[in-house]
């Protein structure tokens, strides 16, 4: 009797031991049937964008820094995080670029457009460039002004759209009956000593009015960011006018696109050097820019900075740039990528004669990561 009594308590253990681990293995297989559905559901989920050019290729034999380009795949639209970075007061504008997934290293590379293309390199082969730049073949120019115009519209130019955004949007839930380009500069100033509203609702304020500051009809400026960031390339850019449309028409009164390219640079490279001791704090303009005419002796005199050179420009709001080093000016042509050009000849000066460094600042990987548009 206790024998029987014996086997039966061991036969329902087996069948419960069985239940248990064939229940558990349903349960495990249901978890992660559920694990995957819920990754699918968000990898389908939007999030917030910025559009720029399928055309990277991989550097090869290069580490990943903070501030490599983008990782992409065929698309032209792709999703990506911005890493906060620690060098400045503020993320947006000491992003640099974003680091990819793998840890690669990307580069800007041509357009597979030919005709755009072709028409930069034609008109490179009708205007006269300095020496520097006619040393340099047609093609790696092309792709050199192709890379640069990339890298403003990735770096600068969708990222300040897409603040002025976000901070349309703070000013909308806060109920504050303004939006920045229906008020003027004034007013914005005037938020600024709202030191909670800045704080807690738009940290990125102060930075923006910075480059809003190049005209007074904010409408038409904030108008022509939208348009300029729209796309990868600076499609829409009119290097000696501006918008066409309708209701916001350039005019003489107006900054070309080249002006507002040129300041938005300029401030860009403001954020990202150490600041000056003095109160008009602008370390890049105020040493590497020159206001001057294109002949004028006394501009090669004005250079006053460790690199030994400056961007040369004339009528603020229509100029034209040339590039100043070792005691003359170096003449750039004056076509659509007269500002790419300039910008291009900075840069291989100071990888030539400053090892990438620009006031103790890397213009590298590690730094602001704008070489890599001259590289091979």
């Amino acid at each position: 009797m206790a024998s029987r009594e014996h086997e039966g308590r061991s036969l329902f253990n087996e069948i419960h031991t069985r239940a248990t681990t064939i229940s558990n293995r349903a349960r495990s297989h249901s978890l992660r049937n559920d694990s995957l559905h819920q990754s699918q559901q968000q990898s389908q989920q939007p999030c917030s964008r910025i559009t720029y050019s399928p055309h990277l290729i991989n550097f090869a034999n290069k580490q990943a820094s903070p501030s490599s380009l983008l990782e992409v795949d065929n698309k032209d639209i792709d999703n990506f995080t911005l890493p906060v970075n620690c060098r400045g007061l503020n993320s947006f504008w000491n992003y640099g670029n974003a680091t990819s997934a793998k840890g690669d290293l990307y580069q800007l590379a041509p357009t597979g457009n030919k005709r755009t293309f072709n028409e930069i390199i034609n008109l490179y082969t009708t205007q006269r460039n300095c020496v520097v730049l006619m040393r340099i073949s047609s093609e790696d120019l092309s792709r050199f002004v192709f890379n640069l115009r990339t890298w403003i519209s990735i770096t600068i130019l969708q990222r300040l759209a897409e603040e002025i955004r976000k901070i349309d949007e703070s000013f909308k839930c806060n109920d504050l009956d303004m939006q920045i380009g229906s008020v003027d500069l004034k007013r914005l100033r005037k938020m600024l000593s709202n030191k909670w509203f800045i704080n807690t609702q738009a940290p990125t304020l102060p930075l923006i009015v910075q480059f809003l500051d190049i005209t007074d009809n904010q409408m038409y400026l904030v108008q022509r960011i939208k348009d300029l960031a729209d796309g990868w390339c600076i499609a829409n850019y009119n290097w000696d006018s501006g918008s066409d449309k309708l209701y916001f028409k350039w005019n003489d009164q107006l900054p070309t696109d080249a002006a507002i390219i040129f300041h938005f640079f300029c401030v860009y490279f403001d954020t990202q050097l150490l600041p000056l001791p003095h109160k008009a704090n602008r370390p890049f303009y105020s040493r590497y820019v020159i206001i001057a005419h294109r002949y004028a002796l006394d501009s090669v005199a004005m250079v006053n900075n460790r690199a030994g050179c400056a961007i040369l420009c004339t009528n603020p709001l229509k100029p034209n740039f040339n590039f100043v080093s070792h005691g003359e000016i170096h003449s750039c042509a004056y076509d659509r990528n007269n500002l790419f050009y300039v910008i291009i000849h900075f840069l291989l000066y100071m990888r030539k004669y400053r090892d990438n460094v620009l006031e103790g600042t890397s213009l590298g990987a590690n730094g602001i990561n704008i070489m890599q548009v001259i590289d091979n």
